[in-house]
This record gives C-alpha cells, sequence and structure tokens, in this order.
C-alpha cells in the first residue's frame, strides 16, 4: 500500500486505512454501548411478552407454550 510514516501507531494507520475505504471504524467500547442500547429497544420486557401471549387463541397458546418447552 505504499510507505507508511515512521512513528505513526499501527492501529492508526489501520484507522486511516479503514477510513479511506468507506468503511466506519468505532472503538469497542462505543460498539457495545451501541448494541446494549440497540437490544434494550427492540427486546420485548417480559411482561410485553406475556401481555402478546394472551390475546392469541387458547389452541394457539398451547402450542407456542408446547415449542418453548421444546416438544
Amino acid at each position: 500500500m505504499g510507505q507508511e510514516p515512521a512513528g505513526l501507531h499501527p492501529a492508526l494507520i489501520n484507522a486511516v486505512r479503514v477510513v479511506a475505504r468507506g468503511e466506519s471504524l468505532l472503538a469497542p467500547a462505543v460498539t457495545r454501548t451501541l448494541i446494549g442500547r440497540f437490544s434494550e429497544r427492540v427486546r420485548p420486557s417480559a411482561a410485553t411478552e406475556r401481555e402478546r401471549i394472551k390475546v392469541l387463541p387458547p389452541r394457539e397458546r398451547e402450542i407456542l407454550l408446547l415449542i418453548n418447552e421444546g416438544l
């Protein structure tokens, strides 16, 4: 890829290459925070799940519970 300037940290060189390719680069801590916040938004709470199950007809609820038990 050409000559690298002396004294630059390899991680910095890699970061410049990643961004130059049009990709994004996030620190692992930032990635963990983003994934954690996103999963909180998309993962329904247990109470929400119970409410959703209540609207199922009895037979569908029974089948869902059997699937959950692995039957």
